[in-house]
Protein backbone atom coordinates (compact mmCIF):
# COMPACT_ATOMS: atom_id res chain seq x y z
CA UNK A 1 0.00 0.00 0.00
CA UNK A 2 1.68 3.10 -1.02
CA UNK A 3 0.12 6.40 0.80
CA UNK A 4 0.77 10.05 0.20
CA UNK A 5 1.01 12.48 2.48
CA UNK A 6 0.47 16.50 1.45
CA UNK A 7 0.56 19.44 4.43
CA UNK A 8 -0.54 23.04 4.46
CA UNK A 9 -1.40 25.53 7.01
CA UNK A 10 -3.86 27.20 7.85
CA UNK A 11 -2.47 31.10 7.79
CA UNK A 12 -5.70 32.46 9.61
CA UNK A 13 -6.20 29.74 12.58
CA UNK A 14 -2.73 28.23 12.68
CA UNK A 15 -3.82 24.70 12.06
CA UNK A 16 -1.72 22.03 10.54
CA UNK A 17 -4.17 20.09 7.76
CA UNK A 18 -2.23 16.98 6.69
CA UNK A 19 -3.77 14.77 3.98
CA UNK A 20 -3.28 11.22 3.58
CA UNK A 21 -4.36 9.52 -0.02
CA UNK A 22 -3.94 5.86 -0.49
CA UNK A 23 -5.25 5.77 -4.03
CA UNK A 24 -8.68 4.60 -2.55
CA UNK A 25 -9.52 7.29 0.13
CA UNK A 26 -8.82 10.70 1.19
CA UNK A 27 -8.01 11.18 4.83
CA UNK A 28 -7.34 14.77 6.23
CA UNK A 29 -6.56 15.61 10.13
CA UNK A 30 -6.27 19.14 11.32
CA UNK A 31 -4.18 19.69 14.52
CA UNK A 32 -1.84 22.53 15.93
CA UNK A 33 1.31 20.69 15.26
CA UNK A 34 2.48 19.23 12.34
CA UNK A 35 3.68 16.01 13.89
CA UNK A 36 0.51 15.41 15.28
CA UNK A 37 -1.66 15.64 12.59
CA UNK A 38 0.91 13.92 10.45
CA UNK A 39 1.10 10.60 13.18
CA UNK A 40 -2.95 10.72 13.12
CA UNK A 41 -3.05 10.81 9.62
CA UNK A 42 -0.90 7.49 9.79
CA UNK A 43 -2.93 6.07 12.43
CA UNK A 44 -6.14 6.14 10.32
CA UNK A 45 -4.39 3.71 7.25
CA UNK A 46 -3.09 2.01 10.09
CA UNK A 47 0.54 2.45 9.94
CA UNK A 48 2.41 2.65 13.19
CA UNK A 49 2.51 6.57 14.00
CA UNK A 50 6.41 8.15 14.94
CA UNK A 51 5.78 11.16 17.36
CA UNK A 52 8.72 13.19 18.09
CA UNK A 53 9.68 13.10 22.18
CA UNK A 54 8.95 15.85 23.59
CA UNK A 55 11.20 18.85 23.99
CA UNK A 56 14.03 18.88 27.00
CA UNK A 57 13.56 21.23 29.99
CA UNK A 58 15.04 24.14 29.44
CA UNK A 59 18.81 24.12 29.74
CA UNK A 60 18.94 20.65 28.43
CA UNK A 61 20.05 19.47 24.81
CA UNK A 62 18.13 16.31 23.35
CA UNK A 63 21.25 13.89 21.21
CA UNK A 64 22.52 10.48 20.17
CA UNK A 65 25.86 9.27 21.06
CA UNK A 66 27.54 6.32 18.95
CA UNK A 67 31.19 5.21 19.88
CA UNK A 68 33.96 6.70 17.28
CA UNK A 69 34.24 5.62 14.32
CA UNK A 70 38.30 5.06 15.38
CA UNK A 71 37.69 2.72 18.62
CA UNK A 72 34.09 0.95 17.62
CA UNK A 73 35.23 -1.10 14.68
CA UNK A 74 32.73 -3.90 14.05
CA UNK A 75 31.58 -3.93 18.27
CA UNK A 76 28.16 -4.72 18.27
CA UNK A 77 25.79 -3.47 21.38
CA UNK A 78 25.97 -6.60 23.07
CA UNK A 79 29.86 -6.03 22.75
CA UNK A 80 31.00 -7.05 26.42
CA UNK A 81 33.05 -3.82 26.28
CA UNK A 82 29.84 -2.16 27.10
CA UNK A 83 29.39 -3.98 30.16
CA UNK A 84 30.55 -1.14 32.57
CA UNK A 85 28.65 1.69 30.94
CA UNK A 86 25.78 0.02 30.78
CA UNK A 87 25.88 -0.83 34.35
CA UNK A 88 27.23 3.04 35.23
CA UNK A 89 25.48 5.30 32.40
CA UNK A 90 26.23 9.15 32.35
CA UNK A 91 23.58 10.84 34.16
CA UNK A 92 20.66 11.48 31.30
CA UNK A 93 21.61 9.15 29.06
CA UNK A 94 20.00 5.61 28.72
CA UNK A 95 21.12 2.47 25.80
CA UNK A 96 20.01 3.37 22.33
CA UNK A 97 18.15 1.02 20.06
CA UNK A 98 20.99 1.10 17.59
CA UNK A 99 21.38 -2.69 15.67
CA UNK A 100 24.28 -2.39 14.44
CA UNK A 101 26.28 0.01 17.05
CA UNK A 102 26.36 0.72 20.72
CA UNK A 103 24.22 4.20 20.99
CA UNK A 104 23.34 6.41 23.87
CA UNK A 105 20.21 8.58 23.94
CA UNK A 106 21.01 11.79 26.15
CA UNK A 107 19.51 14.74 27.50
CA UNK A 108 21.71 16.60 29.19
CA UNK A 109 22.50 19.59 30.51
CA UNK A 110 24.68 22.06 28.28
CA UNK A 111 25.01 26.15 27.67
CA UNK A 112 24.41 25.39 24.45
CA UNK A 113 24.30 21.61 22.55
CA UNK A 114 27.85 21.26 21.35
CA UNK A 115 28.27 22.15 25.53
CA UNK A 116 26.07 19.08 26.58
CA UNK A 117 27.65 16.74 24.02
CA UNK A 118 31.52 17.64 24.77
CA UNK A 119 30.88 17.21 28.82
CA UNK A 120 29.15 13.61 28.08
CA UNK A 121 31.75 12.58 25.88
CA UNK A 122 34.39 13.77 28.30
CA UNK A 123 32.70 11.86 31.33
CA UNK A 124 32.02 8.37 28.99
CA UNK A 125 36.01 8.60 27.92
CA UNK A 126 37.13 9.62 31.48
CA UNK A 127 35.34 6.85 33.26
CA UNK A 128 34.91 4.03 30.60
CA UNK A 129 37.94 4.88 28.44
CA UNK A 130 35.78 4.96 25.31
CA UNK A 131 35.94 7.28 22.83
CA UNK A 132 32.28 8.44 22.40
CA UNK A 133 32.63 11.53 19.60
CA UNK A 134 29.74 10.58 16.76
CA UNK A 135 26.63 12.54 17.64
CA UNK A 136 23.10 12.73 16.05
CA UNK A 137 20.81 15.44 16.33
CA UNK A 138 17.68 16.81 14.19
CA UNK A 139 15.84 19.97 14.92
CA UNK A 140 11.94 19.53 14.14
CA UNK A 141 9.50 21.84 12.41
CA UNK A 142 8.66 23.26 15.91
CA UNK A 143 12.66 24.14 17.13
CA UNK A 144 12.88 21.38 19.29
CA UNK A 145 15.98 18.92 19.23
CA UNK A 146 15.06 15.26 18.98
CA UNK A 147 17.79 12.39 18.56
CA UNK A 148 18.41 10.48 15.37
CA UNK A 149 20.97 8.10 13.94
CA UNK A 150 23.36 9.53 11.63
CA UNK A 151 26.90 8.20 11.03
CA UNK A 152 29.89 10.99 9.90
CA UNK A 153 33.37 10.40 8.97
CA UNK A 154 35.46 11.55 12.34
CA UNK A 155 37.36 14.53 11.61
CA UNK A 156 36.82 18.03 13.06
CA UNK A 157 34.54 19.34 13.20
CA UNK A 158 32.38 17.56 10.32
CA UNK A 159 28.82 18.57 9.51
CA UNK A 160 26.58 16.22 7.05
CA UNK A 161 23.20 17.78 6.53
CA UNK A 162 20.19 15.42 5.25
CA UNK A 163 16.91 17.46 5.62
CA UNK A 164 16.69 18.92 8.76
CA UNK A 165 19.42 16.07 10.27
CA UNK A 166 23.00 17.00 10.89
CA UNK A 167 25.59 14.07 11.90
CA UNK A 168 28.65 15.87 13.82
CA UNK A 169 31.93 13.76 14.31
CA UNK A 170 33.15 16.19 17.68
CA UNK A 171 36.66 14.92 17.66
CA UNK A 172 40.45 13.88 16.64
CA UNK A 173 41.81 10.55 16.79
CA UNK A 174 42.31 9.65 20.61
CA UNK A 175 46.43 10.17 20.97
CA UNK A 176 48.50 6.86 21.09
Amino acid sequence: MSIRFSYSQDHDSGLWHVTGDDGERSVTIAHESRDEATAQAQEAFGLVAYRPPPPPPPGHHRFVLMESYFGARDARPDDPRYDAIKSSLPQGCSVGDCDYSFSLDCVCPGTHLLDAIATTCAEIRETHGLFFADAGVEKSGNGSVTAKMAGAQPSWPNFCSWQSSVAISLATPPRT
